[in-house]
C-alpha cells in the first residue's frame, strides 16, 4: 500500500472521514439481485431466477440497474431498472437481434447511470475498439453511440460531457500512431501533429467544466499535465524532467492536484507549483478504499465479486456511478 493510501485508511480509522454507515449497498447472489441497508440484513428484490450482472445505484439512489442475461437469439442483454423494492421502472433490450450493427459491442462489460434518465452501456467492438452506447429511460430509445481505442469515455459526473481517446490502432507500429483526446466528439488535443502517449484516462473535476490527463511526449519522453477548461482553453504543464513514473492526479475543490511518490504539485495560472503533501485527500481515492471494504462485506454474505454501494453524504459519493467487470 502507498503513502497516500496508508493516509486516507489513517484517517478513516480515526474517524476524521465518516465512513458510510448507512450505505446501500446493491449485489447479486444466486443469480438474484439484493439490497443492503447499513448494517441490516440483505434484502432479495428479484426473483426469476435469470443470471443477472454489473447492479449499479442511480445518482440518488432510488433505483437499480443491472443487466439480465436473454437468449443471444432475443438480443445482446437485456439492462432492466427497479426501484430499490424491486418494482420493475424499464426493461431495455440491448441491441435487439436484428438491428445489431455488424460492428458493434460484442458483450457488455459496464453499465452507468449519467442523469436519472440516461444510461449508458459500454463493450469492447474488437481488441482496438470499445463501443458505449447511450439509452434514453423513458422512450427506451438508444441516443447515441461512442467509439474510442481505451476502455470507453469518461463522463463529467452530471453526464452532460464526455472524453474519450482515439488515434491508437493496435495493428499499426506505435510510431505511426496520432493518439488524440477528443471531448463531446471534438479533438481538443493535441492540435498538431504531435505525438504524445496518455497515461491513464482523463479525470473531470466535480463540476464537470474541467478536466485533466497525463500525457508522455513520444520523442523526448517527458511527461505532462493536460488541462482543459471549458469551452475551449487547452494549457500543457510539464513535470520536473527528473519525475518519470508514478504519475497520478486528482481534482479537489475545482483545483488540480499532480502527484508522484510523496510530492504534490498544483495547477496555478496554467503551471504546476509544489505544495505540502497533505494539501489536499484525492476524494477518488477515498472512496474506492470505502468501496473495497464494502465489496469486501458482500463477499463474507456470498454475494458476487461485483456490487456497488451508494450514499447522499460519504466519500462514495465521489464514484461514478458506474459498475463494470473489472471493478
Amino acid at each position: 500500500m502507498n503513502y497516500r493510501l496508508w493516509l486516507l485508511v489513517l484517517l478513516l480509522l480515526s474517524g476524521v472521514l465518516t465512513v458510510a454507515e448507512e450505505a446501500k449497498t446493491a449485489f447479486v447472489k444466486n443469480n438474484e439481485v439484493f439490497v443492503r441497508t447499513g448494517e441490516s440484513q440483505p434484502r432479495q428484490i428479484t426473483h426469476d431466477g435469470i443470471p443477472k450482472f454489473l447492479p449499479v445505484w442511480s445518482h440518488d439512489g432510488s433505483r437499480i440497474a443491472f443487466n439480465r442475461v436473454t437468449n443471444p437469439g432475443r438480443a445482446l442483454s437485456e439492462l432492466v431498472v427497479v426501484d430499490e423494492n424491486g418494482l420493475l421502472v424499464k426493461d431495455i433490450l440491448v441491441r435487439p437481434a436484428g438491428k445489431t450493427p455488424p460492428e458493434g459491442l460484442r458483450y457488455v462489460e459496464s453499465v452507468e447511470w449519467l442523469t436519472n434518465n440516461k444510461i449508458a452501456v459500454g463493450g469492447t467492438q474488437n481488441i482496438d475498439l470499445t463501443e458505449t452506447v447511450i439509452f434514453d429511460l423513458s422512450s427506451g430509445a438508444e441516443i447515441e453511440s461512442i467509439v474510442d481505442n481505451r476502455g470507453g469515455p469518461v463522463f463529467s459526473q452530471d453526464g452532460a460531457h464526455f472524453a474519450y481517446l482515439t488515434g491508437m490502432p493496435h495493428f499499426s507500429a506505435e510510431a505511426s500512431w496520432r493518439p488524440t483526446l477528443n471531448i463531446d466528439n471534438v479533438p481538443v488535443f493535441p492540435k498538431s501533429t504531435g505525438h504524445a502517449t496518455f497515461i491513464g484516462t482523463p479525470r473531470w473535476s466535480t463540476e464537470g467544466n474541467q478536466l485533466a490527463i497525463a500525457a508522455r511526449d513520444y520523442a523526448t519522453q517527458k511527461i505532462k499535465i493536460v488541462e482543459w477548461r471549458s469551452p475551449d482553453i487547452v494549457r500543457v504543464m510539464p513535470l520536473s524532467s527528473e519525475i518519470a513514473e508514478g504519475i497520478d492526479f486528482f481534482w479537489s475543490n475545482g483545483d488540480l492536484y499532480v502527484t508522484a511518490g510523496r510530492r504534490t504539485w498544483k495547477a496555478q495560472d496554467g503551471a504546476l507549483a509544489e505544495v505540502p503533501a497533505h494539501s489536499a485527500v484525492d476524494p477518488g481515492q477515498l472512496a474506492r478504499v470505502e468501496q473495497h471494504r464494502q465489496n469486501a462485506i458482500v463477499r463474507e454474505l456470498g454475494g458476487d465479486s461485483g456490487s456497488d454501494s451508494w450514499c447522499s453524504n460519504c466519500p462514495l459519493s465521489a464514484l461514478p456511478r458506474k459498475a463494470t467487470v473489472n471493478k
